[in-house]
């Protein structure tokens, strides 16, 4: 059929309500044959790109539905049963395309659907009719604890990384290159405590799919941005930023790597 897109759950719930309350009506089902052109004009539905003779066979469920169709027919809609959908896709542009299954097949699945149900109820230890309370329930508390391991994620990364500041004479300044960590959350949480160092401190963060940060306490001496933006297109990367805190991509690296690439880019940017 004929439509701009995909149907709403709720106007597919109310397509499968009105074709079930037709088959329960047990309506007779009426084939007969008639010339073409008089069928069309009586306003019987054709199916678009079907070929027809002159002789047509009219499938007509008193005042509900009128089509030209040459297949059989139920005699009556209560001998299809239970009518149940279960796809709608697009087939085409602006084209869409309905899949129901009937009778016994729509009866067993309904089955597996209520097998279903019960399984996940006794899984979240409640009543069918209370699991949808239970999983909002459930989804609330999982999104208070994620961010609540979060939060002890960065602490301790921020704990874990205060160990590893060393002390470059040559520089001036301290540098902090920790190991990759998992989200780029704990990497900006990080920088943001090198920020606040009393000492001149240096930051290069990555994690483990290459994001990095680069952040300086002395953005007048050492420009984040440009240190950043200079570690990425070294490898093919991208980055920039502000004086103080700069972000961007670059390939994951080891940690010598690492050490290595960051002061001799500190030393050509101080330099220029």
């Amino acid at each position: 059929f004929s439509n701009p897109g995909p149907l709403s759950r709720d106007q597919l719930d109310k397509i499968e309500a009105e074709v079930n309350t037709a088959v329960l009506a047990n309506t007779p089902v009426t084939p007969y044959w008639t010339d073409y052109k008089k069928a069309i004009a009586d306003g019987v539905t054709a199916l678009f790109g079907e070929k027809y003779g002159d002789a047509v066979r009219v499938v007509k469920i008193a005042d509900y539905s009128n089509e030209l169709c040459g297949g059989t027919h139920v005699r009556s809609t209560g001998e299809i049963g239970l009518f149940r959908l279960v796809s709608e896709t697009g087939v085409a542009a602006g084209v869409r395309r309905i899949e129901a299954i009937t009778g016994e097949a729509a009866y067993e699945k309904a089955r597996a659907d209520e097998d279903a149900v019960k399984k996940a109820s006794e899984l979240l230890k409640t009543s069918p009719d209370r699991m949808i309370e239970r999983v909002e329930a459930l989804t609330a508390d999982l999104k208070v604890l994620r961010a609540e391991l979060e939060k002890t994620r960065k602490k301790m990364a921020v704990g874990s990384s205060q160990l590893q500041a060393e002390k470059l004479d040559d520089l001036g300044v301290h540098i902090l290159i920790p190991e990759p960590f998992d989200t780029i959350d704990e990497a900006k949480a990080i920088a943001d405590n090198a920020k606040k160092s009393t000492s001149p401190t240096l930051a290069y963060i990555t994690t483990h799919a290459g994001e990095a940060v680069v952040t300086s306490s002395v953005p007048d001496l050492y420009d984040a941005g440009k240190i950043l933006k200079e570690i990425a297109a070294a490898h093919g990367g991208r980055g920039g930023g502000r004086p103080d805190f700069a972000q961007g991509k670059v390939p994951p690296m080891d940690a010598v790597e690492r050490k290595r690439l960051f002061i001799e880019t500190l030393k050509r940017v101080k330099a220029a």
